[in-house]
């Protein structure tokens, strides 16, 4: 355990936990004065549902493209990332990955656009994790998730010390999610690894490890999901949505191992678990968070293809 120095009482904001490795990282000093004043009001762009499925020597991943900034809803946002190395690999931004300046009124007659146009992000949970991927270079099944942590922690710190009011108004809430999936060709073993990172209602930061998954071709089945996934499992999995949900559903369950599992059934089971939420928001307002085009990938020994 790292021993945080001592901190002159009432000096300080946030400081920061994790439990990723289960320690205290440390502790971050933010001054008070450091606040400043914009005339834009900041959002986050929040909502969405990212799949995860293991098929046989594959992996395939599937994402909406809805976001949700100042209330509006707005479609055609990119939540995964392909880095430029290391190779077989994906990221997704869940929860608010992004933090946004917008001006306001936003225009009336097209405010998608203008938060297009006009909004300036100032953190990318996404592009953070995107960044760090390419240079350092290493499967994430081997990187240092504490010192990946601490990299995205970091920002968000930074943020704070120049909008400490913005980032308190997380406090007993998630921020956000990172979502890390690739597929190693050499031993044909699907990786999914997700960090969430909260803000405690004392402001200290938690970055928990949420998923670590490790699929081989004699596991059983499965399909992890990320993001508004209470909103999906109350109302589509075990609710009025079930009657969207897709016959693959069944196919995969009843398979005994991921071998079984072809690609085309997992690509038909990750876009169209998302397909079953899009359909049910139309009966259950809570689900209009997730929306707009779906985009999916298959990544396998000749590298990431778009199927959708």
């Amino acid at each position: 355990m790292i021993v945080p120095p001592q901190i002159p009482v009432g000096q300080y904001l946030f400081f920061i936990r994790s439990y990723v490795a289960l320690t205290v990282l440390l502790l971050v000093a933010l001054p008070l004065a450091t606040a400043i004043k914009q005339p834009a009001l900041l959002a986050g762009a929040r909502g969405t549902l990212v799949t995860f499925v293991p098929a046989d020597r594959a992996l395939v991943i599937a994402a909406d493209s809805r976001s949700t900034t100042l209330g509006v809803r707005c479609d055609g946002r990119v939540k995964l990332a392909i880095p430029a190395q290391p190779p077989f690999t994906i990221i997704a931004g869940t929860g608010t990955s992004e933090w946004i300046s917008a001006r306001v009124p936003l225009w009336p007659t097209d405010p998608c656009g203008d938060i297009e146009k006009n909004g300036v992000t100032f953190l990318d949970a996404k592009g953070l994790a995107l960044k760090y991927l390419e240079q350092n270079n290493q499967p994430i099944w081997l990187i240092d998730l504490k010192a990946f942590a601490d990299y995205i922690v970091k920002a968000i710190i930074d943020v704070s010390q120049q909008q400490p009011d913005y980032v308190r108004g997380f406090a007993g809430r998630t921020m956000f999610q990172v979502v890390l999936g690739a597929f190693d060709p050499d031993t044909n073993i699907s990786y999914v690894r997700a960090i969430q990172f909260n803000l405690t209602d004392q402001s200290a930061i938690e970055a928990k490890l949420t998923a670590d998954f490790k699929f081989t071709n004699t596991d059983n089945p499965d399909y992890p999901h990320f993001g508004d996934t209470i909103t999906f499992t109350t109302h589509v999995m075990l609710g009025a949505g079930r009657q969207h949900l897709p016959a693959s559903l069944g196919q995969i369950r009843a398979k005994s191992t991921i071998a079984e599992v072809s690609v085309g059934q997992a690509s038909d089971l990750a876009i169209n678990l998302i397909e079953a939420a899009k359909l049910t928001s139309t009966d259950v307002p809570e689900l209009n968070s997730i929306g707009g085009a779906v985009a999916a990938y298959v990544i396998d020994a000749n590298g990431i293809k778009r199927i959708k």
